[in-house]
């Protein structure tokens, strides 16, 4: 795939007026996706565009004049970032994604003390109301708490802190419960689905939810990893832990992309 993406760039910098480069960005399961980024030398904004429905598909040129064609059709002006660079602003929008430990995170904490022992939390800056491009999201590294004029620490703990107090939302095994729920609200009952407002790297919402899942089920219960993006919540009464983890690799090994697997087994609370 990489040396299709750099066919791919190297044809439209030599043939076009744009500027290409490839971009490899790192995947939850540690492999790489590759996208061509395409920009005029004026442009302060470009846009990644990802080359998975083309590889293969495609040839060199077509995938070249597909990528110039999305590029001319998506052109935005340079939004603010100063939610990023800017801490005061950063700091009410930072959170934290479960991820498994082969994500190559920069920043990030054991999800240990939390009862994921195979996994770990990686702290991102998202902005919900982006005019330009809608939803746009940051991995905090190093570089960008140093620039903050703060250490590791304070930043996972504030990014901890929002996802502990972040809306939630839950789906019914009967269907989507459309709303964020209030953690003073009674929980469900049964086998239900648990993830963030937006349905995207929601499995982190299972740490909002822990302290409320506990006293409400006293028996026990198990958290099933689905995906990165939400967890399966049940009582751990009348179901064996055996069978639940062949069926979640199963499920990964058929059913999961690669890049959105979280864990293997099953966790008991």
């Amino acid at each position: 795939m990489r040396e299709f993406a750099e066919k791919v760039a190297a044809f439209i910098s030599d043939t076009t007026d744009y500027l290409a480069s490839v971009n490899a960005k790192e995947m939850p399961d540690g492999s790489q996706k590759y996208s061509v980024v395409v920009k005029r030398p004026e442009d302060k904004i470009a846009p990644a565009i990802y080359l998975d429905g083309m590889y293969g598909r495609l040839s060199v040129e077509d995938a070249a004049l597909e990528i110039i064609k999305i590029a001319e059709s998506n052109k935005v002006s340079m939004p603010d970032i100063s939610f990023v660079t800017d801490w005061d602003k950063a700091k009410e929008h930072i959170t934290v994604r479960l991820l498994p430990k082969t994500f190559h995170a920069d920043v990030f904490r054991s999800a240990e003390d939390f009862g994921f022992d195979d996994l770990i939390l990686v702290p991102y800056v998202t902005m919900n109301s982006i005019p330009e491009i809608g939803v746009g999201s940051v991995n905090v590294t190093s570089n960008i708490i140093e620039s903050w004029g703060l250490d590791e620490g304070t930043v996972m703990d504030k990014a901890i802190q929002n996802t502990i107090n972040a809306e939630i939302s839950i789906q019914s095994m009967g269907g989507f419960v459309a709303r964020a729920f209030n953690l003073d609200m009674d929980m469900p009952t049964g086998f239900f689905i648990l993830s963030n407002k937006d349905m995207t790297y929601g499995a982190s919402a299972i740490l909002a939810a822990l302290d409320k899942l506990k006293k409400k089920y006293s028996d026990g219960f198990y958290v099933i990893p689905s995906s990165v993006h939400e967890v399966l919540v049940l009582p751990s009464c009348g179901f064996d832990k055996d069978y639940i983890t062949n069926l979640i690799q199963e499920v990964n090994t058929t059913e999961v992309q690669p890049e959105e697997v979280l864990s293997d087994h099953v966790y008991q609370f």
